[in-house]
């Protein structure tokens, strides 16, 4: 074999075996990345289920550690991003009160464990949702200029944001604006649960960012309750920094008419205000003192209200059936009346649904004169005076404008009868009775806002008491077939105290 030749097969070989080895060195470093893979996450694996695992320990502990809970179930979900490991976080967040936070969680499960989540778990998520979402408000911001930053209680609020309403706890809120250029603006809005796309407008005027002044405020009345931009502030006076620009300042006394006006707080400047409940009027002037860096008191939160008074008028019809012995007739008659009622409740909120009251009703009844069947020519005219009085538990649904209701409770009734017998036109019988016993009333409601304090009920109700022991003056029972109903139409004003 020439000698040429023997080194073209030799170098042909050496390409082959180098082909070889690097397809060799390739599948083995895919080998090693696969298992390198593998075994890191079988460490992220490891540590989720551990950090899980004591999560769930500290939630099941007696109390529960939320917080402590709440730490290791995110860390778990740092090591390994299961949808599922949201829930156990949404459920910390709820156990905190942070229901925000908890929806947000639910919502992310929600959306990253699409078409991967079990029903019932999917089903349970989202009627969790609606529960916490039912404890809070949502609010709608516009704000001019359109690039201007908004904050919420001081943490900034993403642009896209804006463009939906946003959720917000119950209760008030700082809300402000700062754009290059402009002066802030700021303003306080108070919402309660159940409150929906509540609108708030903020404009922040040209000017120097950031700019402040002072604000004094003196009432006539030392017990007057003073409000800036509809949050209660302070009672008699008030001194403090506010932001440049224009705030509304209230003032409320016991037995005086309200009084409210816009004041100019200029930058740098104090502005004083001397309200004289009763006139109407202001005066204020804002001349140019130097607001100095002394900062305001913080302005309390508006309390959620918790008390209402409720005043309305029944219109009622209800039925007895009468005593043979005592209204001379051959068998018992059924016999329909009916009349008007006053009623008052003294309401306390003790959750966002749930009221306990107190109520009293007072009212009567009449039935027509009608002729006996038995006994042509005998008539009747029964005449029916009563009283309730008790406890009553009532639910309400959420909402800022429209809410509906339903409601039970036990009362005491006090019933007092009045009959008159003829015979002839000139000749007329009295019987008269009168007892107390027990009995349970049921309602069903709608009620409507007409402002933040005042609101329109109707309701249906109906009630069932005793009648046994509405007796005349010889111990004989006026009315038979016990229990006596009773129910009508109820018309009221309900005011929040």
């Amino acid at each position: 074999m020439p000698y040429g030749g023997s080194t073209r097969g030799v170098a042909a070989r050496d390409v082959a075996v180098g082909r070889v080895l690097r397809v060799v060195l390739l599948v083995a470093s895919a080998c090693l990345a696969a298992c390198f893979a593998v075994r890191t996450a079988a460490a992220d694996d490891a540590a989720a289920r551990r950090h899980f695992r004591e999560g769930v320990r500290l939630y099941d502990a007696t109390p529960p550690d939320y917080e402590r809970a709440l730490a290791e179930f995110r860390a778990a979900y740092a090591e390994k991003a299961s949808p599922s490991i949201q829930r156990n976080i949404a459920l910390c967040l709820r156990g905190l009160g942070r229901n925000l936070e908890a929806i947000d969680a639910l919502e992310a499960m929600l959306r990253d464990g699409a078409g991967r989540l079990k029903p019932d778990v999917e089903a349970a998520a989202k009627k969790a949702i609606a529960e916490m979402s039912a404890e809070i408000a949502t609010i709608r911001i516009r704000v001019v200029p359109s690039n201007a930053t908004v904050s919420i209680d001081g943490a900034d609020v993403p642009t896209e944001r804006l463009a939906a309403p946003i959720r917000v706890a119950a209760g008030a809120h700082a809300i402000a604006a700062r754009a290059p250029g402009f002066a802030d603006a700021e303003r306080r809005v108070t919402v309660a649960a159940g409150d929906r796309d509540v609108d708030v407008a903020l404009e922040a005027k040209p000017g120097a960012a950031g700019a402040r002044g002072r604000l004094r405020v003196h009432a006539s009345s030392k017990d007057a309750s003073i409000s800036i931009d509809g949050v209660p502030i302070a009672t008699g006076a008030w001194e403090g920094e506010l932001t440049a620009g224009k705030h509304r300042v209230e003032a409320r006394a016991p037995g005086l008419p309200p009084w409210g006006d816009e004041v100019d707080v200029g930058a740098g400047a104090v502005a004083e205000v001397e309200i004289r409940l009763g006139e109407g009027d202001i005066a204020a002037r804002p001349p140019p003192i130097d607001a100095g860096g002394a900062g305001s008191a913080p302005a309390p939160e508006e309390p959620v209200r918790r008390t209402y008074l409720l005043l309305g008028l029944d219109v009622v019809t209800g039925v007895r059936t009468l005593s043979p012995i005592v209204f001379d007739e051959q068998f018992p008659t059924t016999r329909g009346a009916t009349g008007a009622g006053l009623m008052a409740k003294l309401s306390l909120r003790v959750t966002g649904v749930v009221f306990l009251e107190g109520f009293a009703d007072l009212g009567f009844m009449n039935s027509k004169t009608y002729a006996s069947p038995h006994y042509p020519q005998t008539s009747t005219h029964l005449e029916i005076t009563y009283a309730d009085i008790g406890p009553e538990v009532r639910l309400r649904t959420r909402g800022s404008r429209v809410r509906f209701s339903a409601g039970t409770g036990l009362l005491a009734h006090a019933e007092g009868a009045k009959a008159t017998l003829g015979e002839t036109a000139s000749s007329t019988t009295t019987v008269e009775g009168g007892g107390v016993s027990v009995g349970w009333l049921g309602e069903l409601g709608l009620e409507v806002s007409v402002s933040r304090r005042v609101s329109l009920d109707t309701a249906l109700f109906f009630t069932a008491h005793g009648v046994a022991g509405v007796k005349n003056d010889a111990g004989e029972r006026l009315f038979l077939n016990s229990p006596g109903a009773r129910g009508g139409l109820r018309f009221a004003v309900d005011y929040a105290l």
